[in-house]
């Protein structure tokens, strides 16, 4: 699960987006990112992964 984690922020389209809004929102929204919902997403993937390392 790390593993697949650690590829989703280092080698996805949406990873990128989400270490630029870790760093600084304001900026990402200029350039045309959306930060809620980069935000809302980033939420969603911890809490699936959150679940599965829960559940198992």
């Amino acid at each position: 699960m790390f593993l697949a984690v650690l590829l989703l922020l280092h080698k996805t389209c949406l990873g990128k987006q989400i270490r630029a809004v870790s760093n600084n929102p304001e900026l990402c929204n200029s350039y045309g990112i959306d930060s809620d919902k980069v935000i809302l997403w980033a939420t969603a993937i911890i809490s699936y992964v959150g679940y599965f390392v829960g559940w198992r």
